[in-house]
Formats: C-alpha cells, structure tokens, sequence
C-alpha cells in the first residue's frame, strides 16, 4: 500500500507540475514580459485574448466582447480609446502611458477594424488587420497603400483609366504610360489643366479614335461621341486643339473650322505653316509684356501658334504683330528717324530710341554717361554696356503713362579717357574733353579727383595727402614724409606703392587722418595738433 501511495504521489506531483508549465504558457505574461509592475502581475491573472468569457473583470485585457458578430463571448484588445494597462492590451499594440488608454495606429501599425487607425492625415482603413492608405490616398511606397501601388505618390489600383499617372505600360488599360507635360493634366471634358504635382510625370495614354470611352478626357485626339473616340466635324464644339482633328482648328468662338492658307495672326493656334501670315507655325515663340514688348526668353507654347511676322512680312494689325519692327501701312518695317518707339530694337540700326519714346541717329561719340546707345561708337567714353541693362522710361504709344523697359546704356570714362560733361568722368574732373586729375589747389568733388587723392570738402580743393595715403614723392604728403611701405621692408621687389607718414603726436594736423589713430590712439586736437583722443 506504501509502494502504491510512493507511485501515485511521484504521478501526482508530476501531473502538478505539468499544469503549473501548461498554466504559465496560457497566462498573458508569456506573450507580454515588457512591463513587471504590482498592478501588471496582478491583472495578469486574467484571461488571455480568444479565452471564452462572460464579464470584462475575467480578461487581462478588460474587454469581454462578442467574436465576429457572433452571440460568443471572447477576450479582446482593446480598440482606441480603451483602458489599458501595457500596448499588448491594444489592437494597436500602442498603450498611452499618461492616460493609460489604447492609441489609435498609425499607417502600416495594427488594427481589427477602420475605427482603430488614425485617419486625421489621409484615407486610411484596415486591410487585413493592418492600416493603409486607400484609392487617392498620398503615399511614398507600394507597401502603404491597400491596392499595393503607389503610382506617383498617389495610392491607385491598376488598371488605369487615360490620363492617371502610372509608372509603366501594364499600368494602364491603354497599354502605354506616357510622359505628361505638368500643364496638360485633364478635366472631364477633356480641356486643359495644371496637374497637382509639379514634378515630371508619366500618365496612361488616352485612347485612340474608334476606341471605346466614357468621357472626353479619354480621347488622346477627337472626341467621345456616343460611347466612341470620334474624328470632328466643322462646327463641333472645342476646348483644345487636339479635340479638333484632320487639319480643323479649334477658334476663339470654341467650334472647330478650317483656315484658307496666309489667314491666322501671330499667337494664333495653328497646325500647318502654310495658314500664318508669317508662315511660321511653331510650338517656341517669344513672350511679349501686356505693351508688347519681348520678353528676354522664349517660351514652350502647349499647342502650336503662329509665329510673329519679320521685318519686311506683310499682314500686320499693329506693332506687337511685329518681331521687333513697327507696323507701318500692314507691313513689319524697324523704325527710321522721328519714329515713335517703346524700345530701343523697335528703331533701325545704328538708331535709338530715346527718352522722349522717338527713334534718331546719333552722331558718333555724342552721347553721354547714361544715354541710351545701340552701338559703341555712339557713346563719347567708347563704352556701350548692354549687361548693364538699365530701365529706361518712355512715353506709351497713345502719350497716357510712361513705360519702362530695360536697354544699354553709355558708361563713364576713367582717367584720361574721353568726357563731354562731369557726369562722363569715373573719375578726375572733365578739361578740354579729357577726364583729368586735379593738382593741388584745383577743383574737387571726390577723392579720385586729385592727384593726391584727398580732396577737402568744404573748400571743393585737393590738398596735400593724409597718413598711409600713397604718395610718390615727400613734397605730396602733409607730414612731408612719403615712405617705402612697411611690407616692403627686408629688400627684394615690392608691389606695395609707398605712403605718406602719419604726422607725430604734437605736430599740426588737419584731419583726424593727419594722426596715427590705429597706431597711437591719435586723433587732431581742437588746436590744430596730433593728440592722444
């Protein structure tokens, strides 16, 4: 009897022990051992998610809820909004340590349905017990989105339909991804408009006439008429040009119709070289300003337009028909002498347009700092600068306002070169047509218009030169001192120009400049001498 006790009881005690493992194996601690805290232990009493309940108080979870719509009772995470005491506790697995309640998840975090994930950014729903970006929604990788594409940071779901971006052929239900110009994304009628993103992109191609369709935006020429890309006919309602075909064009009144040839003005929509009067139908063209003057660059136009008519070309309504010329009598021609202008290019060669708006021919070196000049040789210092673009102002066409366009402009003259007035002269003052520094004594506005390089403002004289000022001889310096600079000193060559010496403390001065003010601290004294300030 002993010996069956001893059996039953070493059974016993290992049955014990295998429900103690089995219990430790179920308990919510063996999937959570992140937090060890009093009230975790003790809540970790309770029963472990997909245990059959009957009150919240049984789940570590504390939430007794019904599974799958059925009348079972199971423990469940909590959703957002929920008591919480650690994130396995939560569908979101994100536990709120200061409320102590579950947060809702974010992109790609878990969730057992929509109201689980944060959808305050974008669309986002749960897909699978995970949340993701749906149909439009803005997303940076495939794995984001519910559809698993992410097509130019927009989550889609291929097939696509004409003009979505797509990122290659079996994107699309036309079979070709295409680069799309930024500024011909479509509306549903099919007109033009800028696309959402700036940047380069690619869209399905729309269908081609005779496919099937929808809608206008469908059609990459045509439009849809009764369910299919259809060829126009004169008269049929436009929004672009490309919904006008078989050499139609879409005009002003928004119908389509068929030029004669010589018919269509610059900046008119065409299709053929042969409908301009200039007979230049192009896709570049250079802007003109609402006066009508060029713009510095050309411009990519997003249909073609008529190009504007040269010098020479006839069928001109006014001037802004015109390349650079003026209209004179339906024909393109530059401006000659007494010719109102806006801009200089407006006048003929060798001509300008003044200030007063009217084109002349200058005699050559006549025209001064300032003027505006067309060539070199009509400015009096030999310099007409056009990188110095300057804006001019001018009387309008009908005399109501003064327009300003930029054009060069004749530059001043350095030492010795050639002057009419002053204002010709960088520096020095203008005698006898040449741009000449001044001795001592002589007349003064600025520093470079003496010989010494100092020019008394009161007086309008240049006086003798002031300490550290270059000098060439003792007889040009106030201190009567000129010297070797002192980066000189230590013999060899010396690029450093000599300078006049600083007046010693106690000797007279004239300007504070007279003194060593860096060396000794000196400043000119109320009485005329070098003092320590």
């Amino acid at each position: 009897m002993l010996s069956f006790l001893k059996i039953r009881g070493s059974l016993l005690a290992l049955a014990l022990l295998a429900i103690q493992v089995l219990a430790v194996a179920a308990s919510p601690l063996a999937s959570n051992v992140e937090e060890l805290s009093p009230a975790l232990l003790t809540r970790a009493r309770g029963k472990y998610v997909g245990s059959r309940c009957t009150t919240d108080s049984e789940c570590f979870s504390l939430n007794c809820a019904r599974t799958n719509g059925t009348s079972k009772l199971t423990c469940q995470r909590q959703p957002a909004g929920g008591k919480c005491a650690t994130n396995v506790n939560c569908v979101s697995r994100q536990c709120d340590g200061t409320t102590r309640t579950c947060a809702l998840s974010e992109l790609l975090g878990k969730c057992s349905s929509k109201g689980d994930c944060d959808t305050s950014q974008s669309d986002v729903d749960c897909v699978n017990g995970v949340c993701l970006l749906q149909e439009g929604g803005r997303c940076s990788s495939d794995t984001s989105c519910a559809s698993g594409h992410c097509i130019d940071h927009t989550c889609r779901t291929p097939p696509l339909a004409p003009y979505v971006f797509c990122d290659e052929d079996s994107d699309c239900l036309s079979k070709s991804c295409v680069f799309l110009d930024p500024r011909q994304c479509r509306n549903l009628d099919g007109s033009y408009t800028g696309c959402a993103y700036s940047e380069l992109s690619y869209a399905c191609a729309g269908y081609p006439l005779g496919h099937s369709c929808a809608s206008n935006v469908e059609c990459s020429v045509g439009t849809c008429k009764s369910g299919v890309c259809s060829e126009s006919q004169v008269g049929d309602q436009c929004l672009e040009q490309y919904q006008c075909t078989g050499g139609a064009l879409c005009g002003s009144d928004n119908k389509c119709y068929r030029p004669a040839n010589g018919t269509l003005s610059p900046t008119t929509m065409c299709n053929s070289n042969a409908t301009c009067t200039s007979g230049r139908c192009v896709d570049v063209i250079r802007n003109k300003d609402t006066q009508g003057v060029n713009s510095l660059f050309d411009t990519y136009v997003p249909a073609p337009v008529c190009d504007y008519l040269k010098n020479g070309q006839t069928g001109c309504k006014s001037f802004k028909d015109c390349s650079t010329g003026l209209c004179k009598d339906g024909t393109c021609e530059p401006g000659k002498e007494d010719d109102r202008c806006i801009v200089n290019y407006m006048c003929d060669a060798g001509f300008v347009c003044g200030t007063d708006g009217v084109c002349s021919k200058p005699a050559p070196a006549s025209l001064s700092f300032g003027d505006v000049c067309s060539n070199a040789t009509q400015c009096v210092s030999g310099v007409c600068d056009s990188s110095l673009r300057q804006s001019i102002g001018r009387p309008s066409f009908d005399n109501t306002q003064t327009v300003y366009h930029v054009d060069p402009t004749c530059q001043g003259s350095n030492t010795g070169g050639a002057c009419k007035v002053q204002d010709d002269c960088y520096d020095g003052q203008c005698v006898n047509g040449v741009c000449s520094l001044s001795p001592l004594g002589g007349y003064c506005q600025r520093l470079g218009d003496c010989i010494s390089q100092q020019c008394d403002g009161p007086s309008n004289a240049c006086v003798l030169t002031s300490g550290f000022g270059t000098c060439s001889s003792d007889e040009g310096c106030f201190s009567g001192d000129c010297v070797e600079s002192s980066y000189c000193i230590g013999g060899g060559g010396c690029d450093f120009p000599p300078r006049c010496a600083y007046v010693p403390l106690g000797g007279k001065c004239r300007y504070g400049s007279d003194c060593d003010r860096f060396g000794e601290g000196a400043d000119c004294g109320t009485a005329g001498l070098c003092v320590v300030a």
